[in-house]
């Protein structure tokens, strides 16, 4: 018993009918929608990041408008490893933007280096880099770089990768520094 509504294609339809290609476009279309959907979302973070910096650079306004001095957290220097790890356990106890601003008040406008040598003691220096190479103490797990010096100095830096790289270079410099300084003290003793 035939069914007339049914569609019933021809021999010569069925013939023609090659599955390995339609699965391949179909392959390719849920690629192509998942492309756009990645592009969409890129583009949605980018606005969401411009809106943030938007917002720090709104706040910055506002407080200088308001003549409000960020009050001295009184972080620095930081002389060893349990001071900074007990830094980042009651971070908690600042808000986030008085933080930022702390850190823009007390660093904005110097070289990167020169505020590594201001924020750890010599001895410090010495045992700790960005990525913890070399066996020494990975600074960039910290909340202290990876976020708030990062939010302090990004209108320095255009991307975080950029951030870290010059991280780097002045981890190097404020090493470099910290070495001469030493040996200057050895050769005046």
């Amino acid at each position: 018993m035939d069914c007339p509504k049914l569609y019933r294609p021809s021999v010569g339809a069925l013939k023609s009918f090659d599955t390995e290609t339609v699965a391949q476009s179909d392959v390719t279309i849920i690629l192509k929608r998942m492309e756009d959907k990645i592009d969409s979302i890129s583009a949605d973070v980018k606005k969401l990041k411009e809106i943030a910096c938007q917002h720090t650079v709104a706040l910055d306004s506002v407080l200088k408008t308001m003549n409000v001095k960020p009050r001295d957290l009184k972080l620095f220097p930081i002389n060893s490893l349990s001071q900074l790890q007990e830094f980042e356990e009651n971070c908690e106890n600042y808000t986030h933007v008085e933080i930022v601003s702390y850190i823009k008040q007390k660093f904005g406008g110097i070289e990167l280096y020169k505020m590594l040598q201001a924020i750890f003691a010599d001895t410090l220096l010495a045992k700790i880099n960005w990525d913890g190479k070399k066996g020494k103490e990975a600074i960039q797990n910290f909340k202290l770089f990876n976020y708030f010096i990062y939010e302090a100095l990004k209108e320095n830096h255009s991307s975080y990768p950029e951030f870290e790289k010059k991280m780097k270079k002045a981890f190097h410099k404020a090493k470099a520094a910290s070495y001469r300084r030493k040996n200057n003290e050895k050769l005046k003793v």
